[in-house]
């Protein structure tokens, strides 16, 4: 559950150019298999925006297995975003 977490945040984090604070409002993975992570058998995370609107944001994550590509769990990962009070200049330069 905590890698589906991270992962959604982490993509979010590449659409809000604000970098607002992210609050969890759902959380729902549905697991799938057992897998012990090791050298042979590693971990693959793909990780998606579905949807971002002003104030909130639908995301899913999938964790497979990096030798057979079979799913290991899927979620779903609804966020509020809020304006943050870092007192950081939120503008990006490129």
């Amino acid at each position: 559950m905590t890698y589906i977490d991270i992962s959604t945040t982490c993509a979010l984090y590449g659409f809000d150019l604000q970098a607002r604070t992210q609050k969890s409002r759902h959380l729902d993975v549905s697991f799938f298999e057992n897998m012990e992570v090791t050298p042979e058998h590693p971990l693959i995370i793909e990780a998606r925006v579905e949807r971002f609107e002003e104030d909130f944001a639908h995301t899913m994550a999938k964790l497979l297995c990096g030798k057979t590509g079979k799913p290991i769990a899927t979620g779903k990962h609804i966020k509020t975003l809020e304006a943050s009070d870092t007192g950081l200049d939120s503008e990006i330069l490129i």
